[in-house]
């Protein structure tokens, strides 16, 4: 019991009452660097699971941190980075908007905080953070990205492009602007002028995925569609379960009136991919223009089971599923090329 006395402070039994006030401050003080070595821990713990990339394991431990001590700013910004890393940007914004509230002169964080709120679709937002940051480091590159970015969401594609063309005249291989102003005129319909950003980047080999396949939608929107096959292949050749890949090619073949080359790229994709709806989906609208109706029906049934949030979405607006396939098999080629 000695031990347990020292360690909380209590007065022996024939100590004056007096002493009573100072047994509550030192409990407390106790309580305080209990609560200190926790949290202590609980950093400690995070960061060293985010170090060994187990940003799972390090969720909770910086979880209970933040709830601990939620005006700590090194809490708040670790676990902003552990959904970061999650992709989770949803969680990740309101500690954003907490850490930029804090300190409105770091750069670094406005930056964060506008990309999230894009990728959350908060363009107003990003728009106004953009905003901030181009009136504070216009020389900074991403500062105009940023705000193509907001502006493109708010559909003011002109206002998108200028911010990109200063974006990549300071700094020509800034490969992001350069994809989204491929992007953005391929919306607009100006194809020729994409062409040439797509070629900039499939030519390079450090070349992503999308790239490729942003550049072979310019190529078929340009008319040259074996060009355009031949860099899907590619794709599907370094990964063969991409799916925008399998509906790129698929929707080519369509455009060429090529349909049973259409369906038998759909083919692939539903027995290579795993409950890939939207090959079933696509696969039944050149089902129905081959006049095979039954096969296009059971297509459609496969891709409502598959994804059943589209057959939520669309009920109500249906009587029958003549009429749903109807609808969903007007337009075959996606990519208005």
């Amino acid at each position: 019991m000695g031990f347990f006395k020292k360690l909380f402070g209590q007065p022996a039994a024939d100590a004056p009452a007096a002493d009573a006030p100072a047994a509550t401050a030192s409990v407390a003080d106790v309580e305080v660097r209990r609560d200190d070595r926790r949290f202590d821990m609980l950093i400690d713990n995070g960061v060293r699971a985010l170090q060994m990339n187990e940003v799972c394991m390090a969720t909770p431990y910086l979880e209970q941190a933040h709830a601990l001590r939620p005006d700590d700013r090194r809490a708040t910004s670790l676990l902003a980075e552990v959904y970061l890393r999650r992709q989770d940007h949803a969680a990740a914004l309101p500690l954003l908007k907490m850490l930029a509230r804090a300190d409105g002169d770091d750069m670094q964080v406005l930056m964060l905080l506008a990309d999230t709120e894009g990728k959350v679709g908060q363009y107003d937002a990003m728009q106004a953070t953009a905003a901030t940051l181009l009136e504070r480091c216009a020389d900074d590159p991403r500062s105009h990205y940023l705000a193509a970015v907001a502006a493109h969401g708010l559909r003011n594609d002109f206002e998108a492009i200028a911010q990109l063309c200063v974006a990549l005249n300071a700094e020509e291989g800034y490969r992001q602007a350069r994809q989204l102003r491929a992007e953005v005129l391929g919306s607009m319909g100006q194809w020729q002028e994409a062409l040439t950003d797509t070629t900039l980047l499939a030519d390079d080999a450090e070349a992503t995925e999308e790239e490729c396949l942003l550049h072979a939608r310019a190529l078929a929107a340009m008319g040259h569609a074996d060009d355009a096959l031949q860099v899907i292949a590619g794709v599907l050749e370094a990964n063969p379960f991409c799916r925008e890949a399998f509906l790129l090619r698929g929707a080519i073949y369509e455009q060429q009136s090529q349909w049973e080359k259409a369906l038998e790229t759909y083919d692939e994709a539903c027995r290579e991919v795993e409950g890939f709806g939207e090959a079933y989906l696509h696969r039944g609208a050149v089902k129905r223009h081959l006049h095979d109706d039954a096969g296009a029906a059971d297509d459609m049934k496969a891709y409502l089971r598959l994804c059943p949030q589209a057959a939520k979405a669309l009920e109500g607006d249906f009587t029958n599923i003549e009429n749903l396939m109807n609808d969903r098999y007007r337009r075959l080629n996606p990519y208005q090329f």
